[in-house]
């Protein structure tokens, strides 16, 4: 939702995206409150699995955008793709249209692996 305010800057959206990364590096050290945590900053008690914070992230964003606008200069492709066979397609084009579904299915698959593994119950 914020990549749209940041089309208008074209090929700078590298640099400021590199800023936003390497300002992750300095933003992850500082601790504060949890209201601040979407930025970065978390408290000292917080822990979490998934937590992915907007800088230095948006930053990656912002690089694809510039690079972007290299590529696909005026939204037509600057360059000539190369042939790439059918057999190493339909796999990629098969996980891209399952994709939902791969990550929906995926997880509960990966825990009962794992249970099976180690021996462990479930729930």
């Amino acid at each position: 939702m914020l990549s749209v305010l940041f089309f208008r800057f074209g090929k700078y959206n590298i640099f400021i995206g590199v800023l936003f990364i390497a300002g992750g590096f300095f933003i992850g050290a500082v601790q504060g409150p949890i209201w601040l945590l979407p930025l970065g900053i978390q408290p000292a008690s917080f822990a979490s699995v998934d937590y992915t914070p907007l800088i230095p992230w948006f930053g990656a964003v912002l690089v694809g955008i510039g690079v972007g606008e290299f590529l696909y200069s005026g939204g037509v492709r600057q360059f000539t793709a190369p042939y790439v066979p059918d057999l190493l397609l339909r796999p990629l084009a098969f996980l891209g249209r399952y994709s939902l579904l791969i990550y929906l299915v995926h997880q509960p698959v990966i825990i009962l692996l794992l249970s099976a593994v180690t021996g462990t119950e479930v729930l």
